[in-house]
């Protein structure tokens, strides 16, 4: 079964879990994607060959056309709206710290594949590389402005 089915049946379960459990938005994205995680490795382990000649035949072409842009700002909505209702009840040095601590796993994710890394990082000596990614650059700078500004106006040391 192609794996996109078992990503849209696992959507629409907790959907309709989060109107019987009456979760929030955000503890319904969460929970699907740990669900998600499971379903995964399932598949994974069950049909890796079949798995993994999905992906390729779906990342190597021209297939995805505009649908990579849209997932770009799919994941960014995902974000803000994930940080728009937890920086309110946990402040944001704890979202920070969380949100580390996922970079950190997926860079020790990525770290078991060398090779992989190394064509990514070739992919940052163009002219304009810098310029993909710097709206990220700036998300990343106001929030660890912001984190920065919290921790010095909360531990009483700042001189204003």
């Amino acid at each position: 079964m192609n794996p996109m089915n078992w990503f849209y049946i696992t959507a629409l379960a907790w959907i309709l879990a989060a109107a019987k459990l009456h979760l929030t938005v955000v503890e319904t994205i969460v929970a699907f994607f740990a669900t998600w995680t499971f379903i995964k490795l399932i598949l994974l382990t069950q049909d890796r060959k079949g798995y993994m000649n999905w992906a390729k035949t779906l990342f190597n072409g021209n297939k995805l056309g505009g649908f990579i842009n849209f997932y770009k700002y799919l994941t960014l909505l995902f974000f803000g709206a994930i940080a728009y209702s937890l920086i309110p009840s946990i402040g944001i040095v704890k979202f920070f710290a969380g949100v580390i601590a996922g970079v950190m796993l997926y860079a020790h994710t990525l770290m078991h594949y060398p090779k992989v890394m190394g064509v990514y990082i070739q992919q940052f000596k163009g002219k304009n590389s810098m310029s993909k990614i710097a709206f990220d650059w700036m998300i990343w700078l106001v929030l660890g402005g912001w984190v920065l500004y919290e921790i010095i106006t909360d531990c009483g040391c700042h001189p204003f």
